[in-house]
């Protein structure tokens, strides 16, 4: 008989392997999975709630379009598209493309990081949420599917979510005639994600051509590793401290408001969260994708000092075969750092810089074109400088 807190570290944090063959794939050693996936109730994707995009000035920019989505593995998701007004949309044939941080929706930060996104880039961009996190029915019906919620959670993987991403995200493409260029953004769970899209964009017709993404965590299983008891210790100390911080400066922009509806209390996304995505993200799995990321693939990756489990040295591992993979680790900074309004900036720096390098040079952009908007640094407004 299995011992019981071997059993119960199994369940927190699963062998990917095990999480794709619950998943339902079952590749050979080094391929990539492949999931049975299609989307379901196109009637329902067409009943869209729509809004005007508010941008970080209270201006209005653009309008985005908000849908829930089932695949044909029964999972329902939210995703929201963000369209530019054309008086501001870039001339760049691009979309950006995120999906959202673990127990985030596509609301609250979210909505307010891809607001500021478009406005900054002038580019059209995607948002797709985490599993079950849709309200199917009104309360207390909703508490009806809890069951068939958990049931289902245990076959979630990061791949999976990934493929399924990339799916609805062409789904959505076609819908409002959106380029297949595609730049990635995401943060903690969403920048976790961002390697295994590269190995399934092409299924769906999308080129990834840069990504730019930030805090992403475990490339290696949790508690595998001499010293991650002391380490979770002291992340959570850390993050204390840096959630504070981070919410002081939040309430002296006078952007709370802006963040409400960041997490969702919608009972089957917490179990989803919890039961699935959870040790999903602690298995290691976001690690094994460094091995489906092409080698010339161009990634950059913001860190920070006193996020323990993003583990940049670990990365840099993963990635020294790839020249144009950049890991950047900041002098200070937690997990929460991600929210700040200053990140979210040096992002648009990048992407804007990004655009006007590809329209100049297309497919020609050599390392040392790269390396230049890697080390670019804001000025000292947004007090973000030299990285270790």
């Amino acid at each position: 008989m299995k011992n019981p807190l071997k059993k119960a570290y199994e369940f927190v944090a699963p062998n990917p392997e095990d999480l794709w063959k619950r998943s339902g794939a079952n590749p050979s050693e080094g391929e990539v999975p492949l999931f049975d996936l299609d989307t379901l109730k196109k009637d329902d994707v067409e009943a869209a709630k729509n809004g005007r995009i508010i941008d970080h000035n209270n201006e209005e920019v653009g309008d985005y379009f908000s849908f829930s989505i089932e695949t044909s593995d029964g999972i329902d998701r939210t995703a929201r598209v963000y369209i530019p007004d054309d008086d501001r949309r870039s001339s760049s044939d691009m979309v950006l493309h995120a999906d959202t941080a673990w127990l985030t929706t596509i609301t609250g930060h979210n909505d307010y990081a891809a607001s500021k996104f478009v406005s900054q880039t002038g580019l059209p961009m995607i948002v797709v949420g985490a599993e079950h996190g849709t309200n199917r029915e009104q309360y207390p019906k909703e508490l009806l599917r809890l069951g068939q919620t958990a049931i289902q959670s245990t076959g979630i993987s990061l791949a999976k979510s990934a493929q399924s991403s990339q799916l609805i995200s062409s789904y959505l493409q076609e819908k409002f005639d959106l380029p297949t260029n595609m730049l990635k953004t995401g943060e903690s769970r969403g920048a976790m994600l961002t390697p295994a899209h590269l190995a399934y964009a092409e299924m769906y017709g999308n080129k990834i051509l840069y990504s730019d993404t930030t805090a992403p965590c475990m490339p290696t299983k949790l508690f595998s590793e001499r010293g991650d008891s002391i380490r979770l210790a002291a992340w959570m100390g850390f993050e204390s401290m840096g959630g504070l911080a981070l919410g002081l400066d939040i309430l002296r922009q006078q952007a709370l408001k802006r963040r409400l509806g960041t997490v969702a209390f919608n009972p089957n996304f917490m179990v989803s969260n919890v039961i699935g995505v959870g040790p999903a993200l602690f298995s290691g799995e976001f690690g094994e994708f460094s091995k489906w990321v092409p080698q010339d693939a161009a990634m950059y990756y913001s860190t920070f000092k006193n996020d323990l489990f993003t583990k940049p040295a670990v990365l840099r591992d993963l990635y020294k075969d790839h020249p144009n993979v950049y890991i950047r680790t900041h002098k200070s900074g937690t997990h929460a750092t991600l929210a700040n309004d200053k990140v979210i900036d040096a992002k648009s720096m990048r992407f804007n810089a990004f655009q006007t390098l590809y329209a100049d040079k297309g497919e020609s952009i050599s390392s040392s074109d790269l390396r230049v908007i890697y080390e670019m640094r804001p000025d000292q407004s947004y007090g973000l400088q030299a990285a270790a």
